[in-house]
């Protein structure tokens, strides 16, 4: 996959609304599960696991997992730093 490819792609996942609202919510550096974000961004748990793997399969996001939960945050600064550019 060239640059060109790879951009579009991450361009692509970053400005879809919803995954931008979840994406925005994150800002504050901190972790959250799917439930806390589906309600940030107004929609459903459902929902927010299908962004949310679109994000993870695209390493916008990691998720950590402590007993029965999953954390979600920025798999790094950097992506922090482009969404809050795009503002």
């Amino acid at each position: 996959m060239d640059v060109v490819e790879k951009f579009t792609k991450v361009a692509a996942l970053i400005c879809e609304p919803v995954r931008a609202r979840i994406l925005w919510s994150l800002l504050d550096g901190k972790a959250y599960t799917a439930t806390e974000l589906a309600v940030f961004a107004d929609i459903s748990s459902t929902s927010a696991s299908n962004h949310l793997s679109k994000l993870i399969d695209g390493n916008i996001l990691k998720v950590q997992v402590q007993g029965r939960h999953r954390y979600f945050s920025f798999s790094n600064p950097e992506i922090a730093y482009a969404v809050e550019a795009l503002a």
